[in-house]
């Protein structure tokens, strides 16, 4: 049963669903005292074949995680040491994917929600104004034509 999986990788790092095309399983072995998020583990490939076929990602099957390969180096018997980095978007996209979130903070001010308070962005004395037309069925159309409701927030 090989531990490691070997990928492709051509999507950004700050995305979640990764864009990654399967090359290769192996068995690997770790360094002792293997960190969860940046473990060395040492495997036996040519680093040609790894070059060519632009190896960049790995799947360890022991932690359930993806990592970026970051470096390699080549040691005796044709044995390489990949060094790795978890990449914690893609090891853990479900949960974040099944997770809701309340953004207080946003740079595009069109997605702002007014009603947080938030002490890095400055307090506008601007009013918010919104009109709803109301359904006709509730009134009598021929006594109050095109009735609408008025809100306003904020403002002096």
């Amino acid at each position: 049963m090989p531990n490691l999986v070997l990928y492709k990788n051509i999507s950004d790092n700050n995305k979640i669903n990764k864009d990654i095309t399967f090359i290769d399983e192996r068995q690997c072995t770790f360094k002792e005292g293997v960190s969860l998020d940046t473990p060395i583990v040492t495997i036996n490939y040519d680093v040609g074949a790894i070059v060519e076929k632009h190896l960049n990602y790995c799947y360890l099957a022991n932690f359930g995680r993806y990592y970026y390969i970051n470096d390699i180096v080549c040691l005796s018997g044709g044995l390489l040491e990949l060094h790795l980095k978890c990449d914690v978007l893609m090891s853990f996209k479900d949960s974040i994917i099944n997770t809701n979130f309340l953004i207080n903070r946003c740079s595009n001010k069109n997605w702002r929600n007014p009603d947080l308070v938030d002490s890095e962005v400055k307090l506008s004395n601007d009013a918010i104004i919104s009109y709803k037309l109301i359904d006709d069925t509730c009134f009598n159309v021929g006594e109050y034509p095109n009735v609408y409701i008025m809100t306003v927030a904020g403002g002096a």
